[in-house]
């Protein structure tokens, strides 16, 4: 990307700012005016969060640049984003096994109320889940922080932009029990974007693993997967490694300077 592509720093730290304030005041705003009447426009509030709280601002700050180098709209190969697929889906079966053993070792959980928003009751609470906590999400997200702001960092180089917006993924969720997921699927999402110049396999491996996430909740819980560790463990590892190491090959070579 040429300097003149790029977002100024400026633009970056409101974004970061925006990000702060918008998606805590429109969740709660959200939740206050919904109250318990209706469990699906609970279940609904991650729409406003993640359109009008991270993809707007995004957009909105990216006016002005050369918005698809920006953002990273751009095609990607079809085989880089079946490769993204894949490894997510082994990076996600790992990375249950080490969730578990660091809520264990941290004595960290999710919030009580999480696996009940998440839970699928009805086919209109299943597609609103899937396209508000798995999709959307991906989308908006891998706008925001693999588009924008990574761009703006840049400017230090691809690597460090990388390793930066990988920590300010996992430092916008707040979540201290996620804190393996967000740092490992951050850095392959964030790779992804550098080395591909577009955000498409990111979005597909952001949503691979949201949707896993949300298949765990409401189907196998941490006791099956812990049954089965010595079959999913080593599928997962030999899934993510192909697959890795296949986009490694493939993926355009960047020189970070």
């Amino acid at each position: 990307m040429n300097h003149g592509s790029r977002p100024s720093l400026r633009r970056v730290v409101v974004f970061l700012i925006l990000l702060v304030v918008l998606p805590t005041a429109i969740a709660g705003g959200w939740m206050q005016e919904v109250g318990t009447r209706s469990r699906l426009l609970i279940q609904a509030f991650f729409f406003p969060v993640e359109i009008v709280g991270v993809l707007l601002p995004a957009i909105v700050l990216s006016s002005g640049t050369d918005r698809p180098a920006v953002l990273r709209w751009r095609p990607a190969r079809w085989t880089w984003i079946g490769l993204a697929i894949v490894g997510s889906l082994g990076l996600g079966g790992l990375l249950t096994y080490a969730q578990t053993l660091w809520q264990d070792a941290t004595h960290l959980a999710p919030p009580a109320g999480l696996n009940g928003l998440l839970g699928i009751h009805s086919w209109a609470s299943g597609i609103l889940l899937v396209l508000g906590a798995a999709i959307v999400p991906a989308i908006c997200e891998e706008t925001a922080f693999r588009g924008l702001v990574m761009s703006g960092l840049e400017r230090w180089g691809g690597r460090v932009a990388v390793v930066v917006t990988t920590l300010l993924f996992a430092a916008y969720h707040f979540e201290p029990y996620g804190i393996p997921t967000y740092l490992v699927l951050g850095a392959f999402l964030a790779w992804l974007a550098w080395r591909s110049g577009s955000i498409l396999p990111g979005i597909a491996a952001h949503a691979t693993n949201n949707l896993l996430a949300l298949g765990q909740v409401n189907g196998t819980g941490d006791a099956w997967w812990w049954a089965h560790v010595w079959t999913i463990a080593p599928t997962a590892a030999a899934l993510a490694i192909v697959a890795i190491a296949w986009l490694h090959r493939t993926l355009p070579r960047i020189e970070s300077h």
